[in-house]
């Protein structure tokens, strides 16, 4: 089975009561839910058995189960006396009644896993009749996000979209209770990145003033960013800056289409649209891109994301090469 899992094991001790009427029991239990970013889907495997338990006081049992003794379980096959004895060897109340209940645990898998060919798609856990009971984006099988960069960003070349993504926002292990949204680094007085001596990683709280962001993105340090949704077929236009905005200029068309098991996308985009946040982008220069792809109706952090590339304009150091027609 896989369920999420943040690592917390709790278990069913000898003191712990329970209620037998209620049919079965388990031994241990995990925690662990999607909404926490602290989770993953982890593997387990999940065991049914029934074994003894204290009728009159809801606790499981010792029992001797070995021995040179007359009450020993593989000796007698009497669990009467193999649990009157293992209570009475760890000076633990007994009632004398005992009976057999239904229990389960589960066991993390850390070894003997099926290698890589096996391994699950996002389908296994989020369609319809998946693990999870259904799809985190029911209305859209594919997303496509595209971002666009000059070499004004810091490490726009290196990075690409990557350094958007930082350990303070949503769903991120350092987020301060509060919306942070992907923002880059031009936007910020200081950014914490190696966490040392408990610091808490990213920039959240070190934005730079309004009137200096209106700067930056007058200088063209921000990044471009179009969403399209297959499903819905809507497109939205942005930037990112000190905040994702999506309320850009209306710049860019799609048509998308499976073919077979293959997402085919076109996008159409002005080289200029003259809208704050759009980069106008001249055919004498390489721009830096990368994208990112809900498949599967996956939302949020579950999706692929590409490494950074080279847009240019019959230019032979590009990576992507648009030729005039």
């Amino acid at each position: 089975m896989y369920a999420w899992f943040d690592g917390t094991m709790t278990y069913t001790t000898i003191d712990t009561k329970f209620d037998a009427s209620k049919g079965q029991i388990d031994i241990n239990s995990f925690t662990g839910s999607y909404d926490d970013p602290n989770s993953r889907i982890y593997p387990f495997k999940k065991m049914k058995t029934y074994q003894p338990y204290d009728k009159g006081n809801n606790t499981l049992v010792y029992m001797e189960l070995w021995g040179n003794t007359p009450s020993a379980l593989w000796g007698n096959y009497d669990f009467g006396e193999a649990i009157e004895m293992g209570m009475k060897k760890y000076n633990l109340p007994y009632s004398g009644e005992w009976d057999f209940i239904e229990t389960y645990s589960y066991w993390p898998i850390n070894h003997m896993v099926s290698p890589k060919e096996d391994a699950l798609s996002c389908n296994e856990c989020h369609a319809k009749e998946g693990r999870y009971g259904g799809k985190m984006d029911p209305d859209n099988p594919m997303k496509l996000a595209i971002m666009f960069a000059t070499d004004d960003v810091k490490y726009a070349s290196q990075s690409g979209c990557w350094q958007s993504c930082h350990h303070d926002a949503n769903d991120m292990p350092h987020n301060p209770g509060e919306n942070v949204t992907k923002y880059i680094g031009e936007s910020r007085t200081k950014m914490e990145v190696k966490g040392r001596r408990g610091k808490k990683r990213g920039g959240w709280d070190k934005r730079k003033s309004d009137a200096d962001i209106v700067v930056e993105l007058d200088a063209g340090r921000f990044m471009d960013i179009i969403r399209y949704k297959s499903g819905e077929k809507k497109t939205e236009d942005g930037h990112l800056l000190a905040d994702r905005i999506m309320d850009g200029g209306k710049n860019t068309e799609f048509i998308a289409k499976l073919e077979g098991n293959i997402w085919v996308v076109e996008m159409t985009r002005k080289l200029n649209s003259g809208k704050t946040g759009d980069i106008k982008m001249e055919l004498d220069k390489l721009y830096n891109f990368g994208f990112a792809i809900h498949d599967d109706h996956t939302n949020s952090r579950f999706h692929h994301v590409s490494l950074g590339y080279r847009l240019g304009f019959d230019n032979d150091k590009a990576d992507v090469n648009a030729s005039k027609q």
